[in-house]
């Protein structure tokens, strides 16, 4: 990702990798640990930790006060356990399942220290792929007429683009993306893009980034914006 963003940075080069078919690969890789919606699942995987983390210590406390004894407080933390990670699609609890689950990652020894830090080594390193990756995509796309791509190209970039401008915390990455999205949204031939665009909250993303410390982070946001403003859900 790091030298096929360096190569990226030469506009002439960005024909070449087009024609190599540079897009699809990169797209992959940028969209890598997003979910349908964009959002990063390592992330929403940290924050439904702590949440469950900070209902157990509540459902605790609040055994305690109402005078329980170590079965009750025991059993309130089983409950909130239950419900955060043993529940099917229908809702349903499933508390021995989840247990089992509990036993087998123990017994694996995937809770211990080492395994911690070892998947924290391995997400950082794919945050940061998956940044390169958007950034070479972003560069690429900053300078190509999007007419000339396949609407399906186009479609899939969006949502890697957008990524790099929520998580990247990096001023030029998001600036480039900015750009690219910029173009991407220029397209006459059809509003696909714009409504892809609106639907994986680009509004928002972009909207944040107007209130950006960098001038030209908050020049890039508001160009982008230029070319959804009269977009239906943007109105409103």
């Amino acid at each position: 990702s790091q030298a096929l963003s360096n190569i990226a940075a030469v506009p002439d080069a960005r024909g070449s990798m087009i024609t190599q078919g540079c897009l699809k690969p990169l797209i992959q890789l940028a969209a890598f640990g997003l979910d349908a919606k964009g959002n990063d699942i390592a992330t929403l995987e940290k924050l439904e930790k702590e949440r469950q983390g900070a209902e157990i210590r509540n459902a605790r406390k609040k055994a305690k006060d109402l005078g329980g004894g170590e079965d009750e407080v025991a059993a309130a933390v089983a409950a909130v356990v239950a419900t955060h990670s043993s529940t099917n699609g229908d809702g349903d609890i499933k508390p021995s399942a989840s247990k089992e689950k509990d036993l087998t990652e123990m017994l694996a020894g995937k809770d211990s220290v080492e395994a911690r830090q070892a998947k924290a080594a391995t997400t950082t390193a794919n945050t940061k792929t998956r940044h390169l990756a958007g950034q070479a995509l972003a560069r690429i796309l900053i300078s190509t007429n999007p007419e000339m791509l396949s609407l399906s190209r186009v479609m899939d970039s969006i949502k890697p683009l957008l990524a790099l401008i929520r998580t990247s915390g990096d001023n030029l990455m998001e600036y480039e993306g900015l750009m690219a999205l910029t173009n991407l949204l220029s397209m006459q031939t059809t509003e696909s893009t714009r409504d892809r665009f609106v639907s994986l909250r680009g509004i928002a993303a972009v909207e944040y980034c107007q209130f950006s410390q960098h001038p030209q982070v908050r020049c890039a946001a508001t160009e982008c914006f230029c070319n959804v403003v009269y977009h239906d859900e943007f109105i409103r």
